[in-house]
């Protein structure tokens, strides 16, 4: 397992050890990279102690380009499956990433595409991985709740849960629990082929 040594690595790595573990998964090391290094072989080393068949991973753009790149330089081999898979492959080397797998949250789902279409017609490019769709639909749910209510930050926070069946969300239903956490995220499993990252096939 690879993860960057901060607290959004560290809970990740939380979350995978987790999950990883319930489903009868055996972990045989686990890496905290730092940061903005330019040589990760050590860690790379470690990581691959033991001979592990799937490598779980999250990484930043910069770094994990050099992670990947000198993993393949260094022949280390295992099937790569990657936390927030566009971060992770956004600007790597495509033959360092080539085949690696992925969750994400949802946004091949029918409003996502409408978006997405529309998104081409003004920008003529597509939205760059999931967090756009995710804060596209966080503007729309502001700008109802600030219709409903007004500007005033406490009233838009308790009109959130109220405005949230009103809209079609991109990244799918929305609803919030008593934390103002969301209730249920879809996502897509996602993989890495010919230079880009593509929908492997729905998981929800």
């Amino acid at each position: 397992m690879l993860v960057p040594n901060n607290p959004f690595g560290i809970g990740m790595e939380e979350w995978m050890v987790k999950t990883f573990k319930e489903g009868g998964g055996e972990i045989l090391s686990i890496v905290e990279y730092p940061l903005a290094q330019t040589d990760y072989r050590a860690e790379i080393s470690r990581l691959f102690e033991g001979n592990p068949e799937v490598i779980l991973y999250t990484a930043y753009g910069e770094e994990s380009k050099i992670l990947t790149k000198q993993a393949l330089e260094m022949g280390k081999k295992a099937k790569w499956i990657g936390g927030y898979l566009t971060m992770c492959t956004g600007v790597a080397e495509p033959e360092a990433v080539e085949g690696h797998l992925g969750l994400e949250p949802a946004y091949h789902l029918p409003a996502g595409q409408k978006f997405k279409e529309e998104f081409i017609k003004m920008h003529g490019e597509e939205p760059f991985g999931p967090f756009s769709y995710l804060s596209y639909d966080a503007a729309w749910l502001a700008a109802l709740a600030m219709r409903k209510v007004g500007t005033d930050p406490a009233k838009i926070r308790d009109a959130l849960y109220e405005v949230t069946g009103e809209y079609e969300a991109a990244s799918g239903d929305l609803e919030f629990d008593q934390n103002g956490q969301r209730k249920s995220q879809p996502y897509d499993y996602l993989i890495y082929r010919n230079g880009k990252v593509e929908l492997y096939e729905k998981y929800y």
